[in-house]
């Protein structure tokens, strides 16, 4: 009768034939922790507690896992499964860690060995701590199932030691005992590597009192690249995915508008914060991006037209990828985030680690491109919006599959990533292929609410965007109204197609526990309520914005926020998760303090200007 996997011991993980000689290693330091390993820095031990993460470069999954058994002075005990897991590893001073492999196996066969064990937690003495299995998923590979880990209480010693949460990872359920000095949680971005709890000195290495809670900084070994590991369930340098979304009001399944199909975004926000009460500064592309990108309020960077790039005023000003760039991310801009106003300026050189992509062009251009005959409407500009056609045929489709290949190259590096994503739509024409169309009955599409002007409103407060070309701000007919609205939610719903395969590919690139996802709308947009199309305006459909953060580790899941906040707060809220000293002066505030906790507040008020009567040409005469 065959075994079951719950049943097998540690050792037969990795083959029956290697019990004996994994069993005979463990018994002798070698590999990360030992002497011989530490043997080339001026023979100094590591300090007591001092958790060792390095990125190891061998290729057989075996001879890495082996590695890290070795790590110990003694392996006592191991029993693995499905069923539980108990592990006590006792070292030289009873130095003990918690190791999180990351496995996928079913009950027949090992499907994969662990290419990383990625987290580790030293213990105080005395304090017992249990990891709970929260759910089963599948694999994706195999058909056998994974435990998933949510957080580790501490049973013991309440007092100085509260819950730690651990994101979501491929691990055994347990029992886990030791001494070490202080808990530190890590989960850093290295997917290859071995960790090792050890004793003594080791140059370099040490407690980082200015990384969060006190984070463990590991010293090179031979031949390997050191890591921070954060001391809260955070990844020390995450990964940053910056998504961008243009002339986007907060119609979304997940903003209560249930007739909108945004299963993505949605899925976002159950697994993140949503603010309900997110505002732009200025409701336009140039003045909206480059505040937020900044930091700082409009009437310090005086820009707010949409010719204007912001280095024109200020060169030297230091922006939130730049940031990123100088602390050793790598950045990349694929799509429209800075305003794309001019193609000379390549969506700002100084704030992007290679040229941005897919950055410059106009809206009007994104016509379909096609292979084989031209389809016979194609001529009649307009029209082209209700082509079956794939999603790459627009600008956004090539976007995603872009920022897909960016991800892909990223997972393979060492090195954290700021990846900025710049999606076209919904910004008229509203072009996107057919099937997002027929998503929605033209016939059974909501009104505009209101439709006149607000009662008692100045007229200072009306606006002509000129977006819609050859209007004149004539009337729209009923059929046009209708029309344009459709347009919109196609263009919605064709957006949200692409930000799900940004997602997807986080989730299998095995990203998701490491980086942060932000996806926020440079402004809001009118649909003919209050008589308005487009923007420029201070109306509520104009200045707020979906705004949607998912930080693994530092967040309640699926909560939202009800107290107001504004664009230019999420730079001082990304360099503060990344632990990123800020520059000189920032105009906004870290929401950290709403990730945590969701009904608290930051600020009584967001501001958002306009000037008038026009933001086209000259300075303002009035700013309102």
């Amino acid at each position: 009768m065959q075994q079951h996997r719950a049943d097998l011991p540690l050792s037969k993980i990795l083959r029956p034939h290697q019990d004996q000689r994994v069993a005979d290693r463990t018994r002798t330091p070698a590999g990360i922790g030992s002497s011989h390993s530490r043997r080339h820095r001026s023979g100094q031990r590591p300090p007591d507690g001092l958790l060792v993460v390095a990125r190891n470069s061998l290729g057989s999954r075996i001879t890495a896992y082996r590695k890290l058994l070795r790590s110990a002075r003694k392996f006592n005990k191991a029993t693995c499964g499905f069923k539980g897991c108990r592990l006590t590893v006792s070292g030289h001073r009873d130095d003990c860690c918690l190791l999180r492999p990351r496995w996928q196996v079913n009950p027949q066969h090992v499907q994969q060995l662990p290419t990383a064990i990625n987290d580790c937690i030293p213990f105080q003495p005395g304090i017992e701590a249990t990891i709970k299995p929260l759910g089963l998923a599948g694999n994706g590979i195999g058909k056998g199932p994974i435990r998933t880990v949510e957080q580790v209480s501490f049973l013991r010693d309440r007092k100085h030691h509260r819950h730690v949460p651990l994101p979501p990872s491929r691990a055994a359920a347990g029992i886990f005992k030791g001494p070490p000095e202080s808990a530190i949680v890590g989960n850093h971005r290295h997917r290859r590597g071995v960790i090792g709890a050890v004793s003594g000195e080791q140059a370099g290495g040490g407690i980082d009192r200015r990384r969060p809670g006190g984070a463990a900084v590991a010293a090179p070994a031979d031949h390997d690249q050191a890591v921070v590991v954060g001391g809260n369930g955070f990844a020390a340098r995450p990964n940053v995915l910056f998504i961008a979304a243009d002339d986007l009001r907060c119609d979304l399944g997940c903003y209560g508008h249930s007739h909108v199909q945004t299963p993505n975004i949605d899925r976002l926000a159950a697994r993140g914060v949503t603010f309900d009460a997110a505002y732009c500064q200025q409701a336009v592309c140039n003045p909206s991006r480059a505040s937020l990108l900044t930091g700082c309020r409009l009437d310090r960077l005086r820009i707010w037209d949409l010719p204007t790039h912001f280095r024109v005023v200020h060169p030297d000003i230091v922006t939130l990828p730049q940031r990123f760039k100088q602390a050793g991310w790598l950045t990349r801009n694929i799509g429209k985030i800075f305003h794309n106003w001019r193609q000379e300026i390549q969506g700002d050189p100084e704030s992007w680690s290679r040229p941005a992509e897919m950055h410059y062009a106009t809206h009007g251009s994104d016509l379909p491109q096609v292979e084989g005959p031209v389809p016979p409407n194609l001529a009649k500009g307009r029209n082209c919006r209700l082509l079956d056609v794939p999603d790459e045929a627009y600008f956004d489709g090539r976007i995603a599959t872009k920022a897909v290949a960016a991800l892909k190259d990223f997972a393979r590096s060492d090195q954290p990533f700021f990846l900025a994503v710049g999606f076209w739509k919904p910004h008229s024409p509203f072009n996107a292929p057919k099937r997002y169309w027929d998503l929605y009955d033209a016939d059974s599409l909501p009104p505009p609410r209101p439709d006149e002007w607000p009662r008692d409103a100045p007229r200072i407060a009306w606006h002509n965007s000129r977006e819609l070309v050859g209007r004149g701000g004539k009337p729209l007919a009923a059929v046009d109204v209708t029309q344009m609205r459709h347009g919109y939610l196609a263009a919605i719903s064709y957006l949200d197609a692409q930000i799900g395969r940004l997602l997807e590919a986080v989730d299998r690139l095995g990203l998701a526990q490491e980086t942060i996802v932000v996806f926020w709308s440079d402004h809001g947009y009118h649909l003919g309520e209050q008589t308005l199309w487009a923007k420029t305006s201070n109306f509520e459909l104009d200045a707020r914005v979906p705004l949607i953060m998912a930080v693994p580790g530092r967040q309640q899941t699926g909560a939202r926020v009800a107290s107001p906040v504004e664009l230019l707060d999420i730079f001082p809220t990304l360099i503060e998760l990344a632990d990123l000293e800020p520059p000189e002066r920032l105009d906004g505030v870290s929401l950290v303090p709403l990730l945590e906790k969701p009904t608290a507040a930051v600020k009584p008020a967001a501001l958002t200007q306009h000037p008038r009567p026009a933001y086209y040409e000259g300075a303002p005469e009035v700013m309102g």
